[in-house]
């Protein structure tokens, strides 16, 4: 690998310890952009972030990234990757892992062991569960029967009309008056009232006679 032309790739590896929330949010800080920009970062596939770069400014992307939470690969600008992201000036002061150090240590996911010899396939059209068949709901029906088209099942009688006796009610002819109105009697009002002048006294009130009330046998007691 040269060290005149050298990307620096990732795929979405996340550090150990670091969510995906937070490697987003500090990548997208350190790129001075938002969330939604640095999606292909975490795809899952190859993504060169930055590309035809020097050995000690590879490293400076790869530190920083790491830093961030997302891990990184230095390779070849010969190897096809999809387009990098643009740069941001804050790798300047990205701090450096030591020379040759390996800085993705995730081990290896050990190869699952599972025991597929007592499963088989049944063939096409085979019935694998068994169920067991429901018993028929017995409804006695004994009371019950059908009859014949067109009768009558409702046997209720018809209701009995009133007899109301209306020989005694008569229409007036249109127009008449059929309240009799009994005469309002004449009322006689004796209409010789005169009206007194304004501040004429019109009844007279004897004068009332002063009371009388003996106070002799009362007395204030002593203070």
């Amino acid at each position: 690998m040269s060290e005149e032309n050298i990307q620096v790739i990732v795929d979405g590896s996340l550090a150990e310890g670091v969510t995906a929330a937070e490697a987003k949010s500090r990548i997208a800080q350190l790129f001075k952009t938002s969330v939604d920009k640095i999606e292909p970062m975490f795809s899952g596939k190859p993504f060169a972030v930055k590309r035809e770069l020097d050995l000690e400014t590879a490293r400076k992307y790869q530190a920083a990234l790491l830093q961030a939470g997302l891990m990184a690969k230095l390779m070849a600008a010969t190897v096809p990757i999809v387009p990098p992201v643009a740069p941001s000036a804050a790798l300047q002061n990205a701090s450096l892992a030591a020379t040759g150090s390996d800085i993705d240590t995730t081990p290896a996911p050990a190869p699952l062991n599972i025991d597929t010899s007592a499963i088989s396939m049944a063939d096409a059209g085979i019935t694998i569960m068994e169920h067991a068949p429901v018993a028929a709901a017995v409804i006695d029906t004994s009371r019950l029967q059908v009859d014949q088209a067109g009768q009558t099942l409702d046997q209720t009688p018809a209701a009995v009309a009133p007899d109301i006796d209306t020989s005694r009610i008569s229409l007036a002819s249109v127009g008449e008056d059929v309240m009799d109105y009994l005469p309002i009697p004449e009322v006689d009002i004796d209409t010789n009232l005169t009206i007194a002048e304004a501040g004429i006294t019109i009844m007279e009130h004897k004068p009332v006679a002063p009371v009388q009330i003996d106070t002799s046998k009362i007395k204030l007691a002593d203070e």
